[in-house]
């Protein structure tokens, strides 16, 4: 588990025990990024509007852009083909892949290498977050729509 996992857990941990003891549940809420730097979400749904900052926000992971070391490995074989012009299409599983049989599974390791993960939250995106007993703090969960499709 990373440290911000650990921490996540934590906070939510520590946020159930608040709201048991103080009969007061922590609370699911919507927002959207009105800017990244400085990060602002705007809360949606609320009587007023609250703007939240970077003191008030703990940002999960899952909506940083950050580095992680992966194995890369091939382990089948996709193939995709534009049937769109022929007249079979429709008649082919355009869609399929073939399992790699007689290789050593060592030989289909292809590297181990550092990939950035481009997570950061944008203006517009649209984010599920978890307010914590006595609503001083937020814990921005997950995107639940990005403001645009990220290239790959």
């Amino acid at each position: 588990m990373t440290s911000h996992e650990n921490e996540f857990l934590r906070l939510v941990k520590l946020a159930s025990i608040d709201a048991v003891n103080e009969s007061a549940p922590a609370k699911v809420v919507y927002g959207i990024v009105d800017s990244e730097d400085p990060i602002k979400i705007r809360l949606l749904d609320t009587k007023d509007e609250m703007i939240l900052g970077d003191r008030q926000l703990i940002l999960t992971e899952h909506v940083t852009t950050h580095k992680i070391e992966m194995e890369l490995n091939l382990t089948s074989l996709n193939l995709s083909v534009d049937w769109a012009t022929e007249p079979a299409s429709g008649l082919i599983d355009t869609n399929h892949s073939h399992e790699i049989k007689g290789i050593k599974p060592a030989a289909l390791t292809l590297g181990i290498g550092i990939v950035t993960m481009k997570y950061a939250l944008e203006a517009g995106d649209k984010v599920c977050l978890l307010r914590v007993q006595g609503g001083q703090k937020y814990i921005v969960v997950g995107v639940t729509e990005r403001s645009r499709e990220r290239g790959v």
